[in-house]
């Protein structure tokens, strides 16, 4: 006697038409690719969602199981994708061109030299830029400071640390929480009243906090944190 087609089908037997057989010349076992009543025949396993179950007779059943060759190539093509996003030189920065104005250092991840990044003031002015006006000590009237946030700066090279160490032309070092860039907009000055800012007027880059927005920032912690003349900043 011979087997019932779905026995056939459990075996993987390629099947030939309403009365079932061995393989022909040139067929093959299904799982293995082939074609059959215009669709492509799945290994054995799990029906595709909305077909019917493998034990259930249907005389379209060559058409509706079909393998979906598409899926595994999209994660492939996903994964590689999200590979080739992480790797390093995705971050690469830029090399300057022109005068170095600030270096970062210490525990960055995007370096554009080896001992960390440097900054002309072209390659500061790309960064989303920011302006406000507030009182400070230092000058009788308020003035506007425009440059980058100094969190977006600590974003474009990579930060890992805790504290930035900001030191001064003159030697001048103070500490300041990364939270506080977090927290408030902090800013890295580079324009005073629209204009560049000279040695001589506490540039060419100045630490400013937002004094006027912000009255709680008022204190002398705070005030002892906007360092002018900036050269450096040190993650820690």
């Amino acid at each position: 006697m011979r087997p019932r087609p779905t026995d056939l089908r459990a075996s993987g037997v390629f099947l030939s038409g309403p009365s079932a057989g061995p393989p022909q010349a040139g067929e093959r076992p299904l799982g293995a690719g082939a074609k059959r009543l215009g669709g492509d025949i799945p290994a054995p396993g799990r029906p595709k969602l909305g077909s019917a179950p493998w034990g259930q007779e249907r005389s379209d059943w060559g058409a509706t199981f079909q393998w979906d060759e598409k899926i595994p190539r999209m994660r492939f093509i996903l994964a590689a994708a999200l590979l080739i996003a992480l790797t390093p030189s995705a971050f690469a920065l830029d090399v300057p061109t022109g005068k170095v104005v600030l270096s970062i250092t210490g525990e960055i991840t995007h370096r554009n030299a080896d001992d960390g990044a440097h900054f002309d003031m072209a390659m500061l002015e790309k960064l989303p830029q920011r302006s406000f006006t507030t009182k400070t000590p230092w000058y009788p009237e308020p003035r506007k400071f425009t440059g980058v946030l100094l969190r977006d700066l600590l974003a474009a090279v990579g930060s890992q640390g805790n504290v930035v160490r900001a030191v001064a032309l003159n030697d001048y070092r103070v500490d300041i929480p990364v939270d506080d860039a977090t927290r408030h907009d902090v800013l890295v000055a580079y324009w005073l009243d629209d204009k560049p800012m000279p040695v001589r007027d506490k540039g060419p880059l100045a630490i400013m906090y937002p004094f006027d927005a912000q009255p709680a920032l008022r204190t002398a912690i705070h005030y002892s944190r906007a360092a002018w003349q900036l050269k450096l900043l040190e993650l820690r």
